[in-house]
């Protein structure tokens, strides 16, 4: 059983700086009533990663509303695991479908090669997908509420995601159609998870994304909306401040991370959503039916 005890001092590591109980009560207090139980619990997860990993991690949020991408990480991982349902469970996930990052050189595509492009109003004129397939929009601060921008915005909203769903089917039908070439079979797959797309419950996703704090300029900067960059001499002591602040404020910068620059920088990215354990397991079960059918007809 989780707990939600902690201690405070001024003078211990940050991860001893704050705790989750305290943290919840804050966001409670400062306005996000909406938050479900469901909520909650997936936050305080999410949170009790930022105590474990606060001495040497950065930790980030990315909300999104809507289920769909938890069938599409859980079917990933399965194929990925040989159809391994241990390692198949969705809090390890992936935040882009590699194909789509296949059109980014890590050599070329820098932290550096986005922010000089990057200016206000620039996405407005060069809606260029490689900017949305390549940064991820977070929170360093978690406990952000600001509207329609921050990742407790995005995770209260339990209703389906139109964008979410429309990249959601657009990775699925790339991630079935390079694992089956017949196909009759990659659309009888397709159909089959269309419909288990439409049984999930409302809800939504928490991303808590971990990146070391040495690696933070090599993969990830401060930004405003927009990803235009934010500027300040010392990034690493804002940074300190937005993870230990536990209240509710829109003062802080947002941040981008480059999808492509993850893993060469061990970035660890976990899902928590506020489907239930026993709901998860179901769809985990599920897509495992779906996939052991046509297990012989894989290109591997």
């Amino acid at each position: 059983m989780m707990s939600f005890s902690g201690t405070r001092s001024l003078y211990s590591p940050i991860v001893r700086c704050y705790s989750v109980q305290s943290r919840l009560n804050q966001v409670r207090d400062f306005g996000c009533q909406n938050l479900t139980q469901s909520h909650e619990g997936a936050y305080a997860k999410s949170l009790a990663v930022l105590e474990k990993k606060g001495n040497t991690h950065y930790v980030f949020h990315h909300g999104q509303s809507g289920l769909q991408f938890v069938p599409l990480n859980i079917l990933k991982k399965f194929l990925l695991t040989n159809i391994d349902p241990q390692h198949s469970r969705p809090e390890n996930c992936f935040l882009r479908h590699p194909a789509n990052l296949l059109q980014l050189d890590p050599a070329v595509h820098t932290v550096k090669w986005f922010t000089d492009r990057i200016k206000p109003g620039f996405l407005q004129i060069h809606n260029d997908v490689i900017y949305k397939t390549a940064l991820i929009a977070a929170d360093g601060h978690l406990a952000s509420k600001t509207f329609s921008e921050s990742a407790l915005s995005h995770f209260s909203e339990c209703s389906s995601n139109y964008r979410a769903k429309i990249i959601q089917e657009t990775a699925l039908s790339e991630i079935v159609r390079s694992y089956f070439l017949n196909q009759e079979i990659a659309r009888e797959i397709l159909s089959r998870f269309s419909e288990l797309n439409t049984e999930l419950p409302p809800g939504a996703i928490l991303y808590n994304i971990q990146i070391p704090k040495e690696n933070f300029s090599k993969c990830a900067y401060l930004s405003r909306p927009g990803g235009v960059p934010y500027l300040t001499d010392h990034p690493d002591i804002l940074l300190e401040k937005m993870q230990r602040e536990e209240s509710p404020n829109e003062s802080f910068p947002q941040t981008r991370i480059l999808n492509h620059l993850l893993e060469q920088n061990s970035v660890q990215a976990s899902m928590f959503t506020t489907l239930s354990d026993e709901q998860i397991e179901e769809i985990i079960e599920k897509v495992r039916k779906i996939v052991t059918k046509y297990w012989t007809n894989l290109s591997i």
